[in-house]
């Protein structure tokens, strides 16, 4: 039996990796989950380095409930690729991120490393990328109802749904705030698409999301 010691990319908690039977295990020898998806060389990365790592299952449940996600849509691709990422710890789990053009999968990095909270008040506030410049602009940027549809959520779900009906690519982050009914939501294009994104969206300002005024010329 090969077993290793390994840490918790966000915890830091010690376990065991048994490289022949492809598990993470406790000190005893439980298994504490056998996913064939999960190894020591994805889906969980650093955003910082692109180091891949192994994270325990506590911390990978928190995922679901905690993360943020940045939705990548490719013209060329007919489902967008969605990346979790919580704590400097992205989620890729269908380890789609070295596919993705390069320019395209620099500034998701770039996005991910950006995200942090901003306090609003000692009990109130919410997560968003604070990411600018390399050819991409913030086109939309605000607040959106996590229970209601509006004009803004029905655009931006077609494009999520179908890349394809776009012919450039669009990065949504979509990221949790102190109130479990609101998201905070934030649109990214190429500058030089800017504004064909503004002519598919409009001049929307559904619930708290506005136009970046400047984006095209930023």
């Amino acid at each position: 039996m090969k077993r290793r010691i390994v840490r918790c990319r966000l915890c830091g908690e010690k376990f065991y990796w048994d490289s022949e039977k492809y598990q993470l295990e406790d000190r005893q020898g439980a298994v504490l989950y056998d996913w064939d998806w999960i190894s020591p060389d994805g889906p969980f990365f650093a955003v910082r380095g692109r180091k891949y790592g192994l994270v325990c299952p506590y911390c990978a449940e928190s995922f679901h409930y905690y993360a943020s996600s940045i939705v990548i849509c490719l013209p060329e691709r007919h489902n967008p690729i969605t990346i979790k990422v919580l704590d400097g710890v992205a989620f890729d789990p269908d380890e789609n991120f070295g596919s993705l053009p390069k320019d395209v999968e620099n500034a998701v990095l770039k996005i991910a490393r950006s995200l942090s909270w901003t306090s609003v008040d000692p009990w109130r506030g919410f997560y968003a990328p604070k990411y600018k410049g390399n050819g991409w602009v913030l086109a939309y940027d605000g607040w959106h109802s996590s229970c209601e549809d509006s004009d803004f959520s029905e655009k931006a779900n077609r494009i999520m749904k179908n890349p394809f009906v776009i012919d450039f690519p669009v990065i949504f982050v979509i990221c949790p705030t102190s109130n479990v009914f609101s998201l905070s939501v934030s649109v990214f294009v190429r500058r030089k698409d800017a504004e064909k994104l503004f002519e598919l969206f409009g001049d929307t300002y559904s619930f708290g999301m506005r136009r970046v005024a400047n984006a095209a010329s930023a």
